[in-house]
Parts: C-alpha cells; structure tokens; sequence
C-alpha cells in the first residue's frame, strides 16, 4: 500500500512514515517545501522548492500514484476539492493542536 504524506508538522508525517513502512508492508512518501522544514526533518528526496501555487498543484497530480493520501494541516478548500473530485483515494486530513482546538464547526466541511 501506498500512502503519500502532504506537509509535515514538527516531524509528525516524517515518524509516521518511517515506522509505519517498518512494521506494515506500506510505502510512504512525503511531499514538503523546503522553506518550511528549517530542522531538516523531511529527507531531501522528498522537499520542493517552489511556490505554494505549484506545490500544491504537483502534490495534486502526484497523488494519482498513491493509495492513501494522509494530509497534514494544509485544508485549502480548492486544494482538497480537487482531490476528492480527481480521484476516488482515502484521504486523512490531519489536524495538529490550535489549528483545530476550539475550531470544531469552523473546519467541519473539510
């Protein structure tokens, strides 16, 4: 099984994909723009420099490839939209702490 990780936050989608290939017969990709991974926690392979705009665009094409497409925190609307109408995937959309705490109703369409 495929699983593609969209963004990481505070390394979360990096562990996720490490142990989840290690002890499951998955294989995980990440997909993050360097400009946000100031730690180095996402493996070179995996981040793209290029603006928003593109990021998300190729993020969208990419995820043709993949079985499970786990999003963290990125919930732009059209951006979502466009998966869910492009292709007939799982997709886990990941909330971390404050982007979701106390926003329950706000977020709930995505």
């Amino acid at each position: 099984m495929k699983i593609l990780h969209v963004w990481d936050v505070a390394g979360v989608s990096v562990t996720l994909a490490k142990f989840m290939d290690r002890m499951y017969a998955t294989n995980s990709s990440i997909m993050m723009r360097r400009v946000f991974d100031p730690f180095n926690f996402v493996d070179e392979k995996y981040l793209y420099d290029s603006s928003a705009r593109d990021f998300l665009i190729n993020t969208v094409f990419s995820a043709r490839k993949y079985d499970i497409i786990h999003i963290h925190s990125i919930d732009k609307p059209l951006f979502l939209k466009a998966l869910r109408y492009l292709y007939n995937k799982k997709i886990i959309l990941h909330y971390h702490g404050t982007e979701i705490r106390d926003r329950w109703l706000e977020k709930r369409d995505r």
